[in-house]
């Protein structure tokens, strides 16, 4: 089977599936995927476990008025169907036990609702929007782009603590949009902020929330780190110009095969550099539309600092998309079709930690850990 069809294939049985189960649960799959949101509980987090119960009840009781309708069914079901409903599960779920079926069929059911890109993810600071209704107080605080200015509220590297509530971040800073939030940038830019210097501005996930008492923690073990830059190359006024990084091992497990780089002067006589990837990485694939990251950054070349720097999503429809891998160049905002800022910091940002900053919004990019470890060597920098 040809890797075309194999993708058409593992769709296929997920899209029936997903039938199969709205058909029987109806809206209750919908209230499901909403408190799984609330909750950063991804599809393959289901079941919840005998721990949640007392803290996420209502992730509990989603999923089981969900389970109960659908257990009901399978038992009616002839073998057969139940054998051809197997079949359509993906490779990983294959083989599952019957005691763990439903979850698997749940699993399945809820990715395509859990992961897909709500438009609602585009707009900014509206007052309607679930969170501001309930919270309208941090409204107040939130610019016109949905930032929200951090200072003197309870932000964590994972959640922000407010009024009762554990307010998860913006979806596009997950990792690859599709993991968990991107904790180490998080703590990275809080930690540039805390001693004043700085003014920090994140995006909150407008529509969903949990209590307080609802979040627990996680740990990951995978850390990234960016090279210690040289103010030698970094504050050359003559050092600027378009970098194009390509991976020719791009594809499978080199899912990032370009980034670009654009440093130039403007009129203030500071440095300014722009940096978009490309991506082939699944989590980036969302709704017909195709997710890339960008940095945009200002240094202040007297000072040897930088002043300014923001993290956005750019989303390109696909044929958008394939005008942009075509061009070996930075393209305008307008150039995407949505765009989002998620984070903003301004003030005094020491080179380390727009390294940091840096590495760790494009995580997972193998080209940006390239480009900044030439930057260091090209100056005679070093890890």
């Amino acid at each position: 089977m040809t890797a075309m069809k194999e993708h058409s294939a593992k769709n296929s049985g997920q899209a029936q599936i997903e039938r199969l189960v709205r058909s029987v649960c109806g809206s209750l799959l919908d209230d499901l995927i909403f408190s799984m949101r609330d909750h950063l509980t991804q599809p393959g987090m289901l079941p919840p476990g005998d721990d949640i119960s007392v803290r996420q009840p209502a992730l509990v009781l989603a999923f089981d008025q969900c389970a109960r309708r659908l257990k009901e069914h399978l038992a009616a079901m002839p073998l057969n169907e139940v054998s051809e409903l197997r079949d359509w599960l993906p490779w990983h779920l294959a083989e599952v036990e019957d005691r763990h079926l439903l979850a698997a069929i749940l699993e399945v059911a809820t990715l395509d609702g859990f992961y897909n890109v709500d438009p609602a993810v585009f707009s900014a600071a509206d007052p309607l929007d679930r969170l501001y209704l309930n919270h309208p107080e941090l409204a107040t605080h939130t610019d016109k782009d949905g930032l929200l200015r951090v200072a003197n509220y309870n932000a964590q590297p994972q959640v922000l603590f407010h009024g009762g509530s554990a307010v998860p971040y913006h979806p596009f800073l997950r990792r690859h949009f599709d993991g968990n939030v991107n904790d180490e940038l998080i703590q990275t830019l809080l930690g540039v902020a805390s001693n004043g210097t700085a003014a920090l501005r994140l995006a909150l996930n407008e529509q969903h929330f949990m209590a307080a008492s609802a979040f627990s923690a996680y740990f990951e073990r995978d850390h990234w780190w960016g090279p210690p830059l040289s103010r030698e190359t970094l504050d050359n006024r003559h050092h600027v110009g378009v970098t194009v990084h390509g991976d020719p091992k791009s594809g499978l497990m080199h899912e990032y095969p370009r980034l670009y780089v654009d440093w130039s002067m403007n009129k203030e006589g500071q440095k300014v550099v722009q940096i978009e990837e490309l991506s082939d990485h699944p989590g980036s694939s969302r709704a017909g539309l195709r997710l890339v990251r960008y940095l945009h950054a200002i240094r202040d070349i007297e000072q040897g600092f930088f002043i300014h720097c923001d993290g956005a999503v750019r989303a390109y429809t696909n044929e958008q998309y394939e005008i942009r891998t075509s061009k070996n160049y930075m393209t305008g905002r307008e150039s995407a079709a949505r765009y989002r800022k998620v984070f903003r910091i301004d003030g005094i940002i020491d080179t380390d930690a727009w390294s940091n900053i840096a590495v760790r919004w494009f995580r997972g990019n193998l080209l940006m850990k390239e480009y900044l470890d030439g930057l260091a060597a090209e100056a005679g920098g070093g890890q």
